[in-house]
C-alpha cells in the first residue's frame, strides 16, 4: 500500500522508530482483545509485529499530521472471509485505534482514503471487514463507510484467548463504493437554494 495523506492523519508505511508508540496502544487493555488479540507486554513485542507490518506492506502506521505521533495501524490483508468468493481481486479491511483516538472521527477518516485507495488503484471488486461480538465503535466505523451486513461465522480467536466467539462480516463491493461515491459528488455539486 502506498502512503495517504488525509486532512488530519499520515497514513504510511511502519517505522522501527515507531515501536513505542505502538507499545502505548497495543499495552491498552481495551484496545487489542476488542479486536482479537492479547495487549502487548513488551516493547520488544511491539518491535516484531512492526517487524511483520514491514515486511507484509499490507498496514499502515496510522499518524497524526499534527505531531506525527502514531495512534494505530490500518490495511488492506490478502485473505478470503468467505470461500464461495475465491479468486476474486479482494482484500479485507483491519484497523485498530488508541483509546485516546476514540470518537473523533479518525478511523472513519482512514477508512473511507484506505477503501478509496483499494477500489480506485488497487482493483479491488469487493472488500470484506469484520468485528467480533460486541465490539460496537468497530461496527459503527464500518457502517459509516458503508459496508453492508453479509454473514456472521463462528470463530477462534487464537491470538487473545483461544476461545470461540461470533465475527461479524460485512462487504462492501465495488458497485456500492462507485454509487456513494457518485452520490456524494452530486449532492456536494447541488446548487443551494
Amino acid at each position: 500500500m502506498r502512503p495517504i495523506e488525509t486532512p488530519r492523519l499520515c497514513l504510511r508505511p511502519w517505522r522501527s522508530s515507531d515501536v513505542e508508540d505502538m507499545f502505548a496502544y497495543s499495552a491498552d487493555p481495551l484496545v487489542g482483545p476488542a479486536a482479537g488479540w492479547a495487549c502487548h507486554e513488551s516493547i520488544e513485542e511491539s518491535r516484531q509485529v512492526i517487524a511483520r507490518f514491514i515486511a507484509s506492506r499490507e498496514v499502515l502506521a496510522v499518524a497524526l499530521r499534527e505531531s506525527g505521533r502514531v495512534v494505530g495501524s490500518i490495511g488492506l490483508h490478502a485473505r478470503v472471509l468467505d470461500a464461495r468468493l475465491a479468486g476474486r481481486p479482494q482484500r479485507e479491511l483491519g484497523f485498530v485505534l488508541s483509546r485516546g483516538c476514540w470518537g473523533l472521527g479518525y478511523m472513519p477518516e482512514a477508512a473511507r482514503a484506505v477503501i478509496r485507495q483499494g477500489f480506485e488503484e488497487m482493483g479491488l471488486v469487493l472488500i470484506a471487514c469484520g468485528h467480533y461480538e460486541g465490539n460496537f465503535r468497530s461496527r459503527r466505523v464500518i457502517e459509516k463507510c458503508g459496508f453492508q451486513y453479509a454473514f456472521p461465522k463462528i470463530v477462534v480467536r487464537e491470538l487473545l484467548d483461544g476461545k470461540e466467539t461470533i465475527e461479524h462480516v460485512f462487504f462492501l463491493t465495488r458497485e456500492r463504493y462507485l454509487e456513494r461515491k457518485n452520490a456524494a459528488e452530486d449532492k456536494a455539486e447541488a446548487p443551494p437554494c
